[in-house]
C-alpha cells in the first residue's frame, strides 16, 4: 500500500467516529442520550443526568475535528496531516482515560468494549502520527502524498 493511501485510509477512519458520533450528537441529542451506542447498550445515560447544551456543544467539538481529519485526508499536507492526528491523539486520550478511571457505572463487558473502542483511536492514532512525523525530512511544509520515508544514517 502506498504512503499516501495508508495516511488517507487511517484518516477516513479516524474521521469515521467523530463524523458518526458528533452527526448525532449534534442533532439528536435526546437520542444520543438514551441509546448511545446503538443496540442493548446504554452508555451516556448511565453517567448523569440529560444536557442538550452539553451534548449539542461536544457533537459540533466532534464534527470540528472530522472536518480537520477529512482535510488533511484530503490534502496530506504535512503540517495539517500532524495537526489532525494531535488533535485525534488529544482527544482520543482524554476520553480514554476517563473511562480508564470512571468504570463503575458499567458492566465488566460494557468497560471492556468501550475500552477497547476508545483505545483503538489512541493507538492508531498515536501510530500514525509517528509514522507521518517520520516521512519526510524535518523540513516543516509539504505534500506527504509523494513522500518517501526517512533515511536513517547508522
Amino acid at each position: 500500500m502506498s504512503h499516501a493511501r495508508l495516511l488517507r485510509l487511517s484518516l477516513l477512519l479516524l474521521a469515521a467516529t467523530p463524523l458518526f458520533v458528533g452527526v448525532g450528537t449534534l442533532f439528536f441529542p435526546h437520542t444520543f442520550y438514551g441509546d448511545f451506542p446503538p443496540g442493548a447498550w446504554h452508555w451516556v445515560d448511565r453517567l448523569g443526568p440529560y444536557n442538550e447544551h452539553m451534548l449539542t456543544d461536544f457533537g459540533g467539538a466532534l464534527l470540528g475535528l472530522a472536518t480537520v481529519q477529512l482535510l488533511a485526508a484530503w490534502w496530506l499536507d504535512r503540517r495539517l496531516v500532524i495537526a489532525a492526528l494531535l488533535a485525534t491523539l488529544v482527544q482520543s486520550a482524554a476520553h480514554f482515560g476517563y473511562h480508564l478511571t470512571t468504570t463503575d457505572a458499567y458492566s465488566t463487558s460494557d468497560n471492556v468494549a468501550s475500552l477497547i473502542a476508545l483505545g483503538f483511536s489512541v493507538v492508531l492514532s498515536g501510530a500514525v502520527l509517528a509514522y507521518a512525523a517520520t516521512t519526510t525530512a524535518r523540513s516543516g511544509a509539504g505534500s506527504l502524498a509523494h513522500s518517501a520515508p526517512s533515511q536513517r544514517s547508522p
